[in-house]
């Protein structure tokens, strides 16, 4: 089997995250795939290389220079059994390729992350998002990550020729640490609080900083031994606008520690997760939480209270009481409770969402696609 996944930057992001895990994953299955990048080289490139993937980039920096570079990136390659797009430009840019050069092979679209309307149907991006709706009926499969992200792209136009394939994790990689869990306490000198919650995410127009911080202070107003961590880029003590919502007081005991390379010792080393989100909450983060073992308190938002499930607690957006009230909950429970509501959300994520687990389930959906393609022929374009 040979694929050729084509996707829009392999920067940071749930979308490119899925795409590096699953790539390495499929080649373990002895399956032949070339990416191609439309933007310039990202944080998952190298990674993608060093696991022996190569990876094309076409570094487009503007949507109408498109057609050219992708002619001439296209002379580079050889044939392929399917064509897989992700993200809308790379869906886009997956059924031109396709068509043009490889109409005989399946194309699939994936669609790993929710949108939401009220923001990204604006501009250039909202009109792509609505011509790969259309784009979507002739594509042979389109895969969602939820049955909740499948309605409401379907609602949209996108096609019903769609399966769910949920996000997977590297939840290996958090077996292979998780003996170092005190060790790691003892280093970010959490075990001096008895319990240590953590946010992970960007500042950005779609986090809903102030009623997580809002929340956290009603709750520090009552324990004195709770800790609160939070990561991401522009999350860190030279923000005005964090320092602003937070009193002096509560400095000493919510931490802010702005871009970490260090994030999986960090969840590791903490007990919960929490994240408020007006719009989408980081599914990279809630899964990397989950393979921490933390149970997840998340605000209803995209998928993330489909990862959650009832392992954790989901509240409305902008329910700053519900969602400090979730957070003194957990925040009550004894180490037993605490141990085995980890080992719920462990139990989960084997369960549903290990990447070895999804990748299996892609390798034969796509093995499926192809054998029935072979057995079918497909028409020229136009005809």
């Amino acid at each position: 089997m040979n694929i050729l996944h084509v996707i829009t930057d392999l920067d940071r992001g749930n979308t490119q995250k899925q795409l590096r895990l699953l790539a390495i994953e499929l080649q373990k299955r002895e399956v032949d795939q070339q990416i191609i990048c439309l933007g310039k080289p990202g944080l998952n490139t190298g990674l993608l290389e060093n696991a022996g993937i190569p990876v094309l980039h076409l570094n487009i920096t503007h949507p109408v220079k498109f057609y050219k570079l992708w002619s001439t990136a296209v002379k580079q390659l050889g044939k392929f059994d399917m064509v897989c797009g992700w993200m809308y430009y790379g869906c886009f840019a997956a059924h031109y390729f396709h068509r043009k050069y490889f109409f005989q092979s399946p194309l699939v679209m994936n669609i790993r992350d929710s949108f939401n309307k009220d923001t990204d149907f604006r501009g250039i991006a909202g009109k792509i998002i609505q011509k790969v709706a259309r784009l979507s009926s002739h594509a042979d499969m389109v895969i969602y990550s939820s049955e909740k992200n499948q309605k409401n792209h379907e609602k949209e136009g996108y096609s019903s020729n769609g399966i769910v394939i949920p996000n997977g994790y590297d939840l290996e990689s958090y077996d292979r640490d998780r003996k170092s869990t005190l060790e790691y306490k003892r280093r970010y000198r959490f075990d001096r609080f008895r319990t240590v919650f953590i946010s992970v995410g960007d500042f950005n127009d779609s986090a809903d900083f102030p009623s997580l911080l809002q929340a956290m202070q009603m709750n520090l107003e009552s324990r004195d031994d709770s800790l609160f961590v939070l990561a991401g880029i522009g999350v860190d003590n030279q923000n005005r606008i964090l320092r602003a919502t937070l009193s002096d007081s509560a400095m000493e005991r919510i931490w802010l520690l702005g871009d970490r390379g260090d994030v999986q010792q960090l969840l590791l080393a903490s007990d919960y997760f929490v994240y408020s989100s007006k719009q989408e909450v980081p599914l990279d983060a809630v899964g990397e939480a989950m393979c921490a073992g933390l149970p997840c308190i998340v605000t209803d938002v995209g998928d993330a209270g489909f990862l959650v499930g009832n392992k954790g607690e989901v509240v409305p957006p902008n329910a700053t009481v519900r969602m400090a009230s979730a957070i003194a909950m957990f925040d009550t429970q004894t180490a037993e409770q605490k141990k085995a509501a980890k080992e719920r959300v462990l139990e989960r994520v084997r369960m549903l969402f290990s990447m070895a687990g999804v990748a299996d389930q892609y390798h034969q959906r796509f093995l499926d696609l192809i054998q029935s393609e072979v057995s079918d022929s497909k028409p020229l374009p136009g005809t």
